[in-house]
């Protein structure tokens, strides 16, 4: 998840302005001793804590980011973009269920504010609530039909969701926006759980050359019949990872259907071409 930039107001030459300045300039440092002072003198200014907050979070200290972003949050209870921010801060800080709270908030203040919503997706998908994280990720696509990160996102989640037919058509549709290999991957995924084992071999062909990526298409292809590009696919994952032996035989088997020989030392020759 990504934060997002705080608001903030004030005449040029006020410690806010001096802050995001230096900021703009790259002087992380600068930015957080402008607002250090500031807030000595205005402890309670939420613009000022939203800020330091974000800064924390950039350098690596979401807990200290915790604490500037709630303070920031009770005095402006009805932001979306803070809520989001502190939602954000709160997952880093490992407070899941703190972080689910805070941003369904921002979600509920702002219907159609995007980024919430996909960063609320991305934290269920990642919780493993499926189907509450496609629904996010759905409001989020509708909100802003244009986002590649969410389109993708969505599509994996309704892929975990066991949905494939949906996560195929999501998938596409982000393929549209931006041709990448995860998505490649999702949608070849996708197609596969469906059985329509020439689009997702074409998908997997242009997932990149991970090995788990590789071992999907190498399944792909023997359902097609093309044992020899099949045993090429198995052959390159295995190289890379040979801890993935256990995972390739599984889907060796599972795809052949009585067509590969099932003796142990058979399919290991097959699979890495020794004894």
């Amino acid at each position: 998840m990504a934060a997002m930039t705080a608001r903030t107001a004030g005449p040029a030459h006020s410690p806010l302005a001096k802050a995001r300045a230096a900021l703009a300039a790259g002087d992380a440092a600068a930015a957080e001793r402008a607002l250090t002072r500031h807030l000595q003198r205005k402890p309670k200014d939420a613009e000022a804590l939203a800020l330091a907050g974000l800064l924390a979070l950039q350098r690596g200290a979401p807990a200290e980011a915790v604490r500037r972003l709630r303070r920031a949050a009770k005095l402006r209870t009805d932001d979306p973009a803070l809520l989001t921010n502190l939602g954000i801060a709160e997952d880093a800080a490992g407070e899941t269920e703190a972080a689910v709270a805070s941003l369904t908030r921002a979600c509920a203040l702002a219907p159609g504010f995007a980024q919430a919503h996909y960063n609320l997706g991305v934290l269920l998908r990642r919780l493993e609530r499926s189907a509450e994280a496609a629904d996010a990720l759905a409001r989020a696509c509708a909100a802003e039909p244009g986002y590649p990160k969410a389109r993708t996102a969505l599509a994996g989640a309704l892929l975990d969701a066991g949905r494939p037919a949906e996560a195929l058509e999501a998938a596409e549709v982000a393929l549209q926006i931006e041709d990448s290999e995860h998505v490649r991957r999702t949608a070849g995924l996708a197609a596969k759980a469906l059985g329509r084992w020439v689009e997702a071999t074409a998908h997997l062909e242009r997932a990149g050359d991970q090995p788990e990526a590789l071992l999907e298409l190498a399944q792909c292809r023997q359902e097609r019949g093309d044992l020899d590009a099949a045993q090429a696919a198995y052959r390159t994952a295995l190289r890379q990872r040979p801890e993935l032996y256990a995972a390739a035989v599984k889907r060796l088997v599972s795809a052949a259907k009585g067509r590969m020989p099932l003796r142990p030392d058979a399919l290991r020759l097959w699979l890495l071409g020794e004894d």
